[in-house]
């Protein structure tokens, strides 16, 4: 094989990786669509039970108490904060990013992973 040929051959495998799980993306995004309208009112017993531990626990001043689920790759990450008072979610916000890949618009996919298992 000559150099070209082994240079072409490294190019092609390095794009077949980056490209790895890109069709689980379009599925991911609509798992997060669909889980925002169910997570208030969510049981924390739940939460643990479908998207398992959170990364961890901070408890307020007025009691309520705050699971933080993060899900990251690389660059890519959702950060899903979730307020919960009487041990149920009263409120939540996400914050996430994807500058790796060019065609994901937010990176809302890495929140849809974080709770797929509440879907299924």
């Amino acid at each position: 094989m000559s150099f070209f040929g082994f240079i072409a051959s490294f190019g092609l495998a390095v794009l077949a990786v980056s490209c790895r799980g890109y069709d689980t993306v379009p599925i991911q995004e609509a798992d997060w669509q669909r889980i925002q309208p169910e997570l208030v009112g969510m049981s924390s017993a739940r939460l643990w039970r479908c998207a398992g531990p959170p990364l961890r626990e901070e408890g307020g001043s007025s009691g309520e108490m705050t699971m933080v689920y993060r899900y990251a790759d690389l660059t890519n990450y959702c950060e899903v904060k979730l307020v919960l008072a009487n041990e149920k979610v009263r409120a939540f916000s996400a914050e996430h990013a994807a500058p790796e890949f060019l065609w994901l618009l937010d990176g809302s996919n890495y929140c849809g992973r974080i709770f797929e298992g509440c879907i299924r």
